[in-house]
């Protein structure tokens, strides 16, 4: 339904529009300094992206001697890095910068084959070190000037001062800070869970502001010590070592979860739910709700999801995925389950009990992963014959379409290209 714009791999490419879809707004650059300013990673974040499980935060503390680079003896390698640092950042604005990035999309050959234009960003980072390395020459490099040690030893005190202030006041300032909410999410969650939401972010956010104010409140007092001639140089790079492996040593904990060699192994395991399901020799499909939609484990047991994670879906399925899977006729039910039930949607798998107005059957309970099994009296065969086909080329029509309530989806179908010859229509529909 509409036009399948694939994954990479197909001539035609992305569209501007999903290509962009991960682009890092402008106000996003200040992750370089505290990665959970935006919620560092879903369901927390809540920037502009539709979500994230990354971060381009390479250490604060590399960031500030990065910029003190600036002051340093700068060689034609600096001044390229330079050049491809802004290009880079410029670049991953994507569409919050369209008329630059929509240049590079419709002239360069193959950059539409690309959808995350935040990726580059990855040569920042790259730069970044670089930078942080001739920052510390500069360092090093500095006699006992009074104008930097008095710089640094105000840097010191101010970001001490903010220390403080954060740490014992922060909760004063959480409005400075934004709204710490999505757009829709008033609609996702009652206002409590809301709250809750809001609370875990900013303190996410207050504990990483604290802490990049006591590292560079650390390097800052180690660069005064160092041009004063209290440390020496080994001391110095000591210290400046040790400040960041903590923080870079914190921060990647977010990310990297070690599991027991046999845990993964023991999650495919069959459980219940999937014990019975085998019992089905039918062709069905299952849809998996909430949190477990985006499980991948049911091709692991061979069983046909609606749901599922991939990095690059067709167009055509995200489109009915974001517009039309939630969005049935009765607007008291978070499903469209007409549509489901054609997409031989046979069982539904929820993290408890569905209501009952659903006309859903309880299967079966898997305890002990607190699942429950349903099956979906309505739902219809893989495969039929309709009686009827509608052409339609505009995306967006097509959705609106099948999402009207006269729109029958067992005697019509949708095409966005004329059949190649007449539809003979078996009126016994064998």
């Amino acid at each position: 339904m509409g036009p399948a714009i694939a994954a990479a791999g197909a001539s035609t490419g992305y569209s501007l529009a999903d290509a962009t879809n991960w682009s890092l707004a402008p106000r996003e650059l200040l992750t370089f300094i505290v990665p959970s300013w935006f919620g560092l990673q879903s369901p927390y974040y809540w920037g502009d992206m539709p979500f994230t499980s990354s971060s381009f935060y390479f250490g604060v503390v590399p960031l500030l001697f990065a910029v003190l680079a600036f002051w340093g003896k700068k060689d034609r390698l600096f001044w390229g890095l330079t050049a491809l640092s802004i290009f880079s950042i410029l670049l991953s604005f994507g569409k919050h910068f369209e008329m630059f990035y929509g240049f590079f999309f419709n002239v360069l050959p193959f950059f539409n084959k690309f959808r995350t234009p935040s990726l580059i960003l990855l040569l920042v980072v790259l730069a970044g070190m670089v930078f942080a390395g001739y920052g510390l020459r500069f360092v090093l490099s500095l006699p006992s000037d009074q104008k930097w040690r008095k710089a640094f030893l105000v840097g010191a005190i101010v970001c001490a001062a903010l220390l403080l202030i954060f740490l014992v006041a922060g909760e004063a300032f959480s409005g400075l800070f934004g709204s710490f909410s999505k757009p829709g999410e008033a609609q996702q969650y009652e206002p409590q869970q809301l709250n809750q939401l809001h609370s875990i972010r900013f303190k996410m956010l207050r504990d990483d502001l604290v802490l990049a104010m006591l590292w560079l409140a650390i390097a800052f007092t180690a660069c005064w010590l160092k041009i004063s001639g209290k440390i020496k140089a080994n001391a110095f790079l000591a210290i400046i070592l040790l400040i960041t492996l903590v923080d870079i040593w914190r921060f990647s904990g977010h990310f990297y979860e070690p599991k027991a060699k046999g845990e993964t192994l023991q999650r495919l395991q069959p459980n219940r739910i999937v014990e019975t399901l085998q019992q089905d020799k039918s062709v069905y499909r299952v849809f998996p709700l909430g949190r477990l939609m985006q499980d991948n484990r049911w091709a692991a047991w061979e069983t046909a999801s609606l749901g599922g994670y991939h990095g690059a879906k067709m167009r055509s399925y995200q489109d009915l995925l974001d517009n039309v899977f939630f969005n049935g006729p009765d607007r008291r039910i978070p499903l469209n389950i007409p549509f489901l039930s054609a997409m031989n949607c046979k069982y539904f798998v929820a993290e408890g009990q569905l209501p009952a107005n659903l006309g859903f059957e309880m299967v079966t309970q898997d305890p002990a992963e607190k699942l429950v099994l349903y099956k979906n009296p309505r739902a219809m065969e893989r495969v039929y014959f309709a009686d009827s086909v509608l052409v339609i080329q505009d995306r967006v029509e097509t959705v609106r379409k099948i999402m009207d309530p006269a729109f029958l989806y067992n005697y019509m179908a949708v095409s966005d290209k004329p059949l190649p010859g007449p539809v003979v229509i078996n009126n016994n529909r064998e």
